[in-house]
């Protein structure tokens, strides 16, 4: 019999970060929370009203880049989202400032769910990712955990 090959599931270069020794290449104006965690880890980001987390500059490796993550509302209600966003520093619309990507409204309190995003993007530039908690009171949490950016490399 010949043997079974199994293809990788992606030949993309990634950068992954569960938050459990710290924030890897993210810059939290939340906080590192030990309140809720998806299974099997002790942290996650928290971010509450207005508050962001966000990635330092990052070299685009290919021609689109997929973010992965999970997020969990607390005390959220109905008219209350958060966005990840996107700044570019090379790319061809020369966009200087952060860019939606795409809003997730509230719809279920206290449940972890996964997600995840994928951009096309041009090789060769630098871009920065931010989640953004856009809710109007301050004990509107979104938490934030085991996020994965497929199609990127540091920047040096």
């Amino acid at each position: 019999t010949n043997p079974s090959i199994i293809p990788s599931i992606s030949t993309n270069p990634s950068i992954e970060e569960d938050f459990e020794n710290g924030v890897g290449i993210w810059s939290a104006k939340g906080k590192r929370s030990n309140k809720e965690s998806m299974q099997g880890g002790s942290y996650s980001i928290l971010l509450k009203m207005n508050r962001d987390l966000e990635s330092e500059w990052l070299d685009v490796k290919g021609d689109s880049v997929t973010i992965k993550f999970h997020y969990y509302y607390s005390n959220m209600g109905e008219n209350d989202r958060f966005q990840i966003l996107r700044k570019c520093k090379n790319c061809q619309d020369k966009d200087r400032s952060f860019t939606s990507l795409n809003e997730w409204k509230f719809d279920n309190n206290n449940e972890w769910k996964e997600d995840q995003i994928s951009i096309e993007t041009e090789p060769a530039t630098e871009i920065k990712f931010q989640f953004k908690n856009l809710s109007n009171t301050g004990n509107n949490r979104v938490y934030i955990d085991n996020v994965s950016i497929e199609g990127v490399g540091q920047s040096a």
